[in-house]
């Protein structure tokens, strides 16, 4: 515990601190939640909650802003299995509505010290405000915690969604920046939503061309690509099973996971004593077993630059001695397949898992199919000799259930039809969990493959590319390569 607190004091005095500064003004910003209260997953209050605890106790302390503010009407959505699963409540529930509701509740957050709402006209000024108030010497972190909207377009097009079912945009957010922000202040980011990789755009002077890098430089990390969705809103509260890119990226810059525990190997990558943000970064590729094909704005750079034809490159079988050779590696060994026959043995898998997860889907869509049927065949019978069932929300519902209710029960446990509903629906929930896991072995060998070319990618940057190309790409890195302790 004693490394854990070392660690944590380090965090925002050496997680923001500028390339090349140690008495910078560090300005971290916390934004979360969800769009609307049904959208507000647990999860995502956790996760921003404990970055929060982080910073604190590093002794800094962020600006939040969370869904409603300092509203105390509900806006967080939690799920907890149902405890009186034989109650006669539950079992209605089965046969008439969702009972995967029945383990529903709702709260207010339990964030402190929130500045204000995400709802996008209350929050674009207070951003306005917030970035104004900056100065030269000044860094400004942003970490967002929340969903994110898909474009059918641009990259920057992608959107944050915020309270209220409103809308920020990865281009809105840059000209908010390049309006109110002071221009020698560097920003960086941690982008965790749906097509997060959108927020990559940030990183040039115009984000709609993507040419041109900003100054001062822009960095940052996003869990997924502009046009894939994300792992991470979960309205439970195990966080054992959380597999989101906060979970693994903060876990590696605290030193230890959330609950306490070891990491599951050393981040320090280049054995300076120290982790910096981008060794978090490739920490959480190697390790995060989830959905997540993660990059750094670097990365990002790195693959809009290199040539067409390289795209189509059939690489030779021996890796590059670099970073990301080194990480296909240490992965290819985790998944078992051999650099040798790569190639063929990621194709065969991909093929092998992509036709379980359509077997596994058809008879999932079966097995709803005949649920759906099951709940008509008992709710039919029920209703003929007990109509009441039909209002819910009526005095002779309550009624019903008040003077009959233990009758009801023990028909419904009798009932042949009413078990294998059950057993339908429990089937069901399991091919959800089957399916997810088979989502997540493809996006394994799929990041394994672009590690692969990510690593040949900086052969090419370090041998053949421009100087101007290769100057971005090493200020970018820099600009990641911040670490959690320095030596003034």
């Amino acid at each position: 515990m004693k490394e854990r607190k070392i660690q944590a004091w380090t965090l925002t005095a050496c997680l923001l601190v500028a390339i090349g500064k140690s008495d910078a003004a560090q300005r971290p910003l916390l934004i979360g939640g969800g769009y609307e209260l049904a959208g507000s997953q647990g999860q995502i209050e956790l996760n921003l909650g404990w970055v929060q605890q982080l910073l604190n106790e590093a002794g800094q302390s962020p600006t939040v802003f969370y869904t409603d503010g300092d509203d105390p009407a509900p806006d967080v959505f939690l799920y907890q299995p149902v405890s009186d699963q034989d109650g006669v409540s539950h079992k209605l529930a089965r046969v008439f509505g969702e009972f995967e509701a029945d383990g529903e509740t709702f709260r207010n957050h339990r964030l402190e010290g929130v500045s204000g709402t995400t709802q996008r006209d209350v929050l674009e000024p207070q951003l306005r405000d917030y970035f104004a108030s900056m100065q030269a010497g000044d860094e400004l972190l942003v970490v967002y915690n929340g969903h994110g909207a898909p474009s059918v377009g641009r990259e920057d097009e992608v959107s944050l969604k915020l309270w209220g079912d409103t809308r920020l945009s990865a281009g809105e957010f840059q000209d908010i920046l390049d309006e109110s922000l002071d221009p020698a202040v560097p920003l960086r980011y941690v982008f965790t939503q749906c097509y997060s990789g959108g927020f990559h755009r940030l990183i040039y002077e115009n984000s709609e061309s993507g040419l041109g890098l900003a100054e001062p430089l822009r960095c940052g990390f996003t869990a997924e690509s502009p046009w894939r969705q994300s792992e991470g809103c979960s309205a439970s509260i195990d966080m054992g099973d959380y597999r989101d890119y906060t979970t693994f990226f903060f876990a590696a810059l605290n030193g230890e996971d959330r609950l306490g525990e070891p990491l599951k190997s050393d981040p320090d990558l280049n054995g300076d004593g120290q982790t910096d943000l981008l060794e978090a970064h490739l920490y959480t590729l190697e390790h995060a077993h989830s959905t997540d094909l993660s990059r750094s704005s670097s990365e990002v750079f790195l693959e809009n630059r290199i040539p067409y034809y390289m795209s189509w490159v059939s690489f030779p079988g021996h890796l590059p001695d670099n970073r990301y050779g080194q990480l296909t590696q240490r992965l290819a060994a985790r998944l078992d397949v051999p650099l040798e026959s790569m190639n063929r043995v990621v194709r065969e898998r991909l093929r092998e898992l992509h036709s379980r997860y359509a077997q596994l889907r058809s008879e999932q869509l079966s097995t709803r199919e005949e649920a759906q049927r099951l709940r008509r065949v008992v709710s039919g019978a029920l209703l003929k000799d007990y109509p009441k069932l039909a209002a819910p929300y009526t005095a002779g519902y309550r009624e019903l259930l008040a003077g009959q209710g233990s009758e009801i029960q023990a028909r419904l446990d009798a009932d042949a039809d009413y078990r294998a509903l059950v057993e339908a629906q429990d089937a069901e929930a399991v091919f959800d969990r089957r399916l997810l896991d088979i989502e997540r072995d493809i996006a394994q060998l799929d990041k394994l493959k672009r590690l692969r070319r990510l690593a040949f990618y900086l052969d090419w940057l370090n041998d053949k590319a421009d100087a101007d190309v290769r100057q971005g790409y090493e200020r970018l890195v820099g600009c990641e390569s911040v670490p959690l302790s320095r030596t003034n």
